[in-house]
């Protein structure tokens, strides 16, 4: 055999050898497991999670002979022009200046709006006006109702689950939904428009920033106790003021400032009105 008839004698072995069809199906189970076992490695990791001089950070096992340093989370990137933060705990989406914060009806958006930690809402069957963007933040709530997982991705080195975007009809308007869960930081995403793309375009910027925090809400009903102690456990402090008013019970919380869902370094200070 000479380099010269070395091809020809390659190309004559390879017409001789029989060529099935490719294993699809033990291929996909194949993928399956791993991004199965992926999933699960990611979701164990995330116990090892950290706030380290500012940055969330996470151990990565290994054998003991070759221990791995901690790995920080990727800086989070700048806030687009014209857009602000809105968020709870470590977690926060860049929406629109021009959005209001917690401008609904019954539960319902009036407007584009950030619906942040309101709790319960009475239910009075608003119907939900045409073309308007929203999203609502809650945390310490666990797993949002009916909330499956779909997918399991990673904000910032952080574990999340993600729910598919569905859409449904709701009195002749449109409406789409999809949510995202941070269960190490027990803080819910849901946002709603009249198109998939704008859903998946919101949840798409989700961040972590580990050196700022949201401002609680949830404020109403509240005794200035309570909502200091909100403000206290998110690192936050508080500055009283107080307002006279018949419309609700003395030493109860009145309004925030800045508004719930506002992203502050921590130590910094919300004034809370209280009524007298």
């Amino acid at each position: 055999m000479t380099d010269q008839n070395l091809p020809e004698l390659l190309e004559q072995a390879a017409d001789r050898t029989p060529v099935g069809p490719a294993p699809i199906a033990g291929i996909v189970t194949g993928a399956t497991r791993v991004r199965r076992r992926r999933a699960a490695l990611t979701m164990v990791g995330a116990a090892a999670a950290a706030i380290v001089g500012g940055a969330v950070v996470f151990a990565v096992p290994d054998g003991p002979s070759n221990p791995q340093p901690l790995v920080a989370t990727p800086e989070p990137d700048p806030t687009p022009a014209g857009m602000r933060l809105a968020g709870l705990g470590h977690a926060a989406v860049a929406v629109p200046q021009t959005w209001s914060t917690n401008v609904f009806r019954c539960g319902v958006p009036m407007e584009d709006t950030v619906i942040v930690d309101i709790g319960a809402a009475l239910d009075c069957n608003q119907p939900r006006p045409e073309g308007v963007d929203s999203v609502t933040v809650d945390q310490g709530d666990g797993k949002p109702w009916r909330f499956t997982v779909d997918d399991v991705i990673q904000i910032g080195g952080v574990p999340a689950e993600r729910q598919a975007t569905t859409c449904h009809l709701d009195e002749r308007v449109r409406i789409c939904a999809g949510t995202v869960y941070i269960p190490s930081m027990d803080v819910a995403f849901r946002a709603e428009s009249s198109t998939k793309t704008a859903v998946d375009r919101i949840l798409d910027r989700i961040q972590i920033f580990p050196d700022q925090v949201g401002v609680p809400g949830e404020y109403r009903a509240k005794t200035k106790e309570e909502y200091v102690e909100a403000l206290s456990a998110a690192g936050l402090t508080a500055e009283i003021r107080t307002e006279q008013t018949t419309a609700s019970a003395p030493g109860y919380v009145l309004e925030v400032s800045p508004v719930p869902g506002t992203m502050l370094q921590p130590g910094d200070a919300v004034t809370v009105t209280v009524s007298a």
